[in-house]
């Protein structure tokens, strides 16, 4: 007896589990590259820490051009710390500037003329003195910083990212001083003694 089977209408892809498993492993793929990249830009972490000559700096002091993250932004800030080694004060020095958001401002420099010419550069740290370590962080929008003028808010969250950054920084690096976490001061002038209160009210010494 001979038994005929017909199959009609019935097709296989060989491919297709092959397929679905591809496009599962690029969705992997994916969600690692994104985390990998949402760590990379994590808050408060130091993209570089650049050694700089700074005209009239105290002698007894070394100086850096500090990048960080900041909300997704490189952000820019001066250091000055001692050549002895040792733990010291921080002292964080908030500069003034615009007061309100302005998406049309980017790398400011300058702002004011004349006698009230005011730079966003290393000049900052000049005459800072040895026995503490300082930094000024110069802001989304000012400097080599990324983004644009953002406003007090933004302002103070680059703050406390550069206090983040410079402490972790260089509690973890043998070359350089530590940072004693119990002593934090804050200073500004205009806006910047704005800021600089802000922080205090937060408890951040």
């Amino acid at each position: 007896m001979i038994v005929c089977v017909s199959l009609i209408g019935c097709s296989v892809n060989p491919n297709n589990d092959s397929k679905a498993h591809g496009k599962d492993h690029e969705k992997q793929a994916n969600s690692k590259e994104k985390g990998k990249d949402k760590g990379a830009k994590q808050d408060g972490k130091v993209i570089s820490m650049k050694p700089i000559e700074v005209p009239d700096s105290n002698s007894d002091t070394k100086n850096y051009q500090m990048m960080y993250w900041s909300q997704g932004i490189k952000v820019e800030a001066y250091v000055a710390a001692p050549s002895e080694s040792g733990a010291y004060p921080l002292s964080v020095f908030c500069h003034g500037g615009y007061s309100t958001p302005d998406d049309q401002k980017a790398h400011v420099t300058t702002i004011g003329e004349g006698n009230d010419l005011f730079h966003y550069d290393k000049t900052l740290i000049e005459n800072y003195p040895s026995g503490q370590i300082t930094i000024v962080p110069m802001y989304r929008g000012y400097g080599h910083s990324g983004g644009t003028i953002s406003g007090l808010a933004k302002n103070a969250a680059d703050t406390q990212n550069a206090i983040k950054a410079v402490t972790t920084y260089f509690n973890t690096h043998k070359n350089f001083p530590g940072i004693n976490k119990g002593h934090l001061y804050l200073s500004g002038v205009s806006l910047g003694s704005v800021k600089s209160s802000m922080k205090n009210l937060h408890g951040l010494q």
